[in-house]
Order: structure tokens, then sequence, then C-alpha cells
């Protein structure tokens, strides 16, 4: 299918503290096949005013994919209007509101961010979190993640912690999905592992799950042709 015969386009939503290039190595790839639309998380310190203020910029119908906070936003877009939303792929994300471990993690990397800087707290608490042990040898993957980091920032760092910390438990959302649904899950994701796509799968009716070998929390990256693959054939299907 060319560009031109696809009257809809593919947003594609980025996670905490991830910019579009996120998604560099899809990007080539899915344009080719659907016109993408890349929107930054929004300024703000709710989910519900993040996707609402993506949805108001986005067409009438639309795929939509998001990757771990972009997941959690594309939760609520489905909550504010199914009916727009024509196909969804959720990658490395949860439906669930943070566990307790979750909520210390992240006010230990608030702390440390706060007293021994940004970039190096980033470095030493969140880049564990994102790439598998094999990832992390990657010394241009490793840099990749860091200045994605450096161009969102402390702040709007700190605006997102907090839309993370108060937004709603998407878990009886699941059974409502009426839309083809790819779910992507690298198989070392230390923060959202397969288990918990797993049960999305069993609560999504027209859902297809692939977990990714030797790959971490940012597939897209880890694995960027398996995703690109993936991704592809989800838009092109016209039905899972």
């Amino acid at each position: 299918m060319k560009v031109s015969d696809s009257p809809e386009k593919l947003l594609l939503i980025p996670g905490h503290l991830c910019t579009r290039d996120l998604w560099k190595f899809q990007e080539k790839a899915l344009q080719q096949t659907i016109p993408c639309i890349f929107p930054e998380i929004p300024h703000s310190v709710s989910i519900h005013e993040m996707a609402k203020r993506i949805l108001d910029q986005a067409p009438d119908t639309f795929a939509v994919a998001g990757l771990s906070m972009g997941g959690i936003i594309a939760f609520e877009i489905i909550r504010l209007a199914p009916d727009r939303v024509s196909k969804l792929a959720l990658l490395d994300t949860s439906p669930l509101p943070d566990s307790k471990e979750r909520k210390e993690q992240r006010i230990q990397f608030l702390k440390q961010a706060e007293s021994k800087g940004f970039e190096k707290a980033v470095n030493q608490l969140w880049l564990p979190l994102m790439l598998s042990e094999k990832g992390r040898r990657n010394h241009e993957l490793n840099d990749l993640v860091i200045r994605m980091a450096n161009r969102v920032g402390m702040k709007r760092c700190v605006e997102q912690i907090e839309a993370l910390w108060g937004r709603q438990d998407s878990s009886n959302l699941l059974s409502s999905i009426q839309c083809p649904t790819l779910l992507i899950c690298g198989e070392q994701d230390a923060l959202t592992p397969p288990g918990i796509h797993l049960q999305m799968a069993e609560k999504i009716k027209l859902s297809k799950l692939e977990i990714i070998p030797e790959c971490g929390h940012l597939t897209t990256l880890e694995a960027p042709d398996e995703v690109c693959r993936l991704m592809t054939e989800w838009i092109n299907e016209r039905g899972l």
C-alpha cells in the first residue's frame, strides 16, 4: 500500500525522557506504508491533558503506537476517543499504576538528579532500566538514549513523572478495546516485563503479542529491524 493510498496517519508517541528519535529506525520503513506524525509528549502534569492535547491536533481517525509512557498516553486516547483509533500498538508499556518499588525508583532518580546532576542520574539510574545487558554494551545506543533524555531535560522530566504518578489504572479499559492491537515487549524488559503483556493480550480481543529475545525496554532501538517488520505487518493487516 502506497502512502498516497492511505487516508489515515500513524501517531508515534515516545516514552518518558524520549523524543521522536525513539522511532528513528522505524520512521523510514513505516513512512513507505503510512504517513507518520511524531507528537512530543505535551507539557503537562496530567496524562489526561497530554492525551487531550494530542487528540486536539490529530486527524479524525488514525492509528497510534506508543512505547512505555507513550503507551500510557495511548490508553488515555482510547479512553477519550475510542472511535477515532483504527489500530493500536503498545510497546513495552503497562496499564497498571506505578508499583511501590517503581515509585521509589523515580524518587531516587529525582534526588540524585538534584544532588549530582541530571545527566549523571540518567547514566547511572535510568539507562540500566532502559536497555538489556547486551544493549548497554552498545556505546552508540547508550549515547542516543542519553541525548534524548538531555533534550527533554529536568523540568519536563519532573512534569512527566508527576503525570505518571497521577495516572489512572487502565486495566479495566483493556476488554473494551475493539481495534486490531499489536503488543511488543522485550524479553529482558525490567520495567514492563512480558508477563504484563501476556495479561494485556488475554484481555484485548483483537490482539497479537510478540516477545523479542535478548532485548530490554527500548525495543525500537535495541531491535529496530524486528520492530519495523512487526509494525509494518500490523499496519498492512486488515485484522489480527
